[in-house]
C-alpha cells in the first residue's frame, strides 16, 4: 500500500487529476486515464481508520476514494 508521505506533490481540493490505473469500487468502474477533481482530502491524523488519501468526483458524477499513488495532478502551463 502506498502512503501519501512518499509523494512530493501537494494535492488540494479542486485539483484536476488523472487516474493512473483502472479502479473498481462497488457499482463504479473507472478506466485508466479518467479525469477527476479532488473534492476532499482526508486528514489521517484525525481519523486513523481512513485508509484513503482523497475523494475524487468523476465526470460521470460518481465519487471514488483513492490513494495519491493512483492519481497524477494535471498542471496547466501558461505559455504567454
Amino acid at each position: 500500500m502506498f502512503s501519501s508521505q512518499f509523494y512530493s506533490l501537494n494535492y488540494e481540493v479542486g485539483d484536476l487529476v488523472i487516474l493512473l490505473q483502472s479502479l473498481e469500487c462497488s457499482n463504479l468502474c473507472v478506466s485508466v486515464g479518467e479525469v477527476g477533481i479532488i473534492v476532499k482530502i482526508y486528514d489521517k491524523g484525525y481519523d486513523e481508520h481512513q485508509i484513503y488519501d482523497c475523494r475524487l468526483r468523476l465526470k460521470c458524477g460518481g465519487e471514488i476514494d483513492v490513494w495519491f499513488g493512483e492519481i497524477h495532478k494535471l498542471i496547466v502551463e501558461d505559455n504567454e
